[in-house]
């Protein structure tokens, strides 16, 4: 007995100091690389979309949340975009300006040709918070707590994902990530030519049905809209025939009006390796041009 014990102790001790140690340095270490965690950024973000009147709104996914600068637009102007933010989420963020008061005169909505793809829910569990019930209706959770629990567990305990952010901590150019006053994230890096992405660009018809509300509540309430595709890599736009690419802009081009414009970016040569930090996200400087060049067609509209 005496055996079987001492066995199962020495089976427990790696395992208990790995979970001592991911528990006290994994959040530690996430802010070294990411500047704030997910959560707090996110949350940040919420509080600090309500701090000002803005004109000019910007909402997207992770490509308009690193790659709009909202400080170089001519008018008072918040990225309120965020990491996997599709139409679902973006409406009820729009919505949830709307509701304390804080209306935008135009709305810069980010476009991509995957973003109608998916449901994410891997930020549900602040999203869930802040957002309410009506949102989390769209997914049906049992019991919510038990959902944020189980993130927690898998953020905070995975090995794969404490490994994954030691791994990351070894690169220094990630030390200087943060998320500015603006609303904008800043994440550095050095794109590699090598690096190759499979993107899907099915749409599916819950998120068809949310970008539809986003246009028709701005509509209701006046809110100018330009829609934009931010410049794309050859290696991603490869992941896409000619004719699923004409297909998209066709969809895209029948909301056009007067109210309502579409910038395509995608294939805008002007934007080279050296201006990404990645397979698909502008770098701080590149983000800079590229905001101004959306200043320009707004001001002009």
């Amino acid at each position: 007995m005496r055996y079987f014990l001492h066995s199962i102790l020495i089976f427990l001790i790696p395992i208990i100091g790995y979970i001592i140690i991911a528990l006290a340095f994994h959040d530690s270490i996430n802010k070294i690389i990411y500047g704030i965690n997910t959560e707090n950024q996110i949350k940040q973000s919420f509080r600090n979309v309500l701090k000002q009147e803005n004109e000019l709104l910007v909402l997207g996914n992770s490509r308009c949340y690193r790659g709009i600068n909202p400080d170089n637009f001519s008018v008072s102007a918040f990225n309120f975009s965020h990491d996997n933010d599709s139409y679902n989420v973006i409406f009820h963020k729009l919505k949830y300006c709307i509701d304390n008061n804080k209306i935008p005169r135009s709305l810069v909505l980010g476009v991509d040709y995957f973003q109608f793809s998916f449901k994410s829910s891997s930020r549900n569990y602040t999203y869930g918070k802040l957002l309410g019930k009506r949102f989390l209706d769209d997914y049906k959770y049992q019991n919510i707590n038990i959902y944020i629990l189980e993130n927690y567990i898998k953020n905070s305990l995975s090995p794969k994902s404490f490994f994954t952010s030691l791994a990351k901590l070894m690169l220094p150019y990630r030390s200087h990530a943060f998320l500015k006053q603006n609303g904008q994230y800043i994440f550095p890096g050095n794109a590699n030519p090598h690096e190759t992405t499979i993107r899907d660009i099915n749409r599916i018809s819950f998120q068809e049905d949310y970008f539809k509300e986003i246009l028709d509540l701005c509509e209701r309430i006046d809110i100018q809209i330009f829609l934009i595709m931010p410049p794309v890599r050859d290696n991603e736009l490869s992941s896409y025939s000619q004719d699923q690419i004409d297909e998209f802009n066709n969809y895209i081009n029948q909301f056009v009006s007067d109210k309502l414009l579409y910038i395509n970016f995608s294939k805008d040569t002007s934007f080279v390796l050296s201006d990404f930090t990645d397979i698909t996200h502008l770098n701080k400087e590149a983000a800079d041009v590229f905001t101004s060049k959306l200043d320009t067609i707004i001001v002009n509209k």
